[in-house]
């Protein structure tokens, strides 16, 4: 789902973004570790906070599509589980662990550890933006009196495959030491 140059996109950014200060203390013996681990931290709360809020708008816009499909023949089933899941995803992303303290612990987990995380979160926010895009456009097709359960089987896989990104970086977080 995500290709390479976007999966490194927001562990970049964040290695590169450093002020004057964060430069200067860089040599202070382990204040390093410690700025870096902070600084992806912080990227992978605002990155969640993302995507909760991309999973909002596209729980809103099939909140949307199920009360206009009560004029329209089709299978609105798939269209309620979309929403509940959705609905689910949202308050478990927006309030998910961050700082799982064996995670920030510089002595015991690896960069590679840390930078998995924001992979992790950079592949959610990838499905979400899909997800959203997608609900639009079936959106689109509802007020136009047409039900897509094509595209709605579809957003209903991708639903499932955001939330199984979701578990597999909940369980890399608990694979961490103590």
């Amino acid at each position: 789902m995500v290709n390479d140059n976007e999966k490194y996109d927001y562990v970049d950014r964040a290695k590169e973004e450093k002020s004057l200060f964060e430069k200067i203390s860089n040599y202070i013996p382990g204040y390093r570790g410690y700025a870096k681990q902070e600084k992806i931290r912080n990227t992978d709360i605002l990155v969640r906070q993302n995507v909760a809020k991309l999973i909002r708008e596209s729980y809103n816009n099939i909140s949307e599509v199920f009360d206009l499909s009560a004029n329209i023949e089709g299978d609105i089933f798939t269209i309620d589980n979309i929403n509940l899941k959705l609905d689910a995803l949202e308050q478990k992303i927006g309030h998910a662990e961050s700082g799982y303290s064996a995670f920030f612990d510089p002595i015991k987990v690896k960069e590679e550890d840390l930078e998995r995380l924001v992979e992790f979160d950079a592949e959610l926010i990838d499905y979400a933006k899909t997800i959203l895009e997608k609900t639009e456009d079936l959106k689109s097709k509802m007020l136009n009196n047409e039900l897509d359960e094509d595209l709605s089987r579809e957003i209903y896989v991708m639903v499932g495959e955001l939330e199984s990104t979701f578990l597999k970086r909940k369980n890399h977080m608990l694979e961490l030491p103590e």
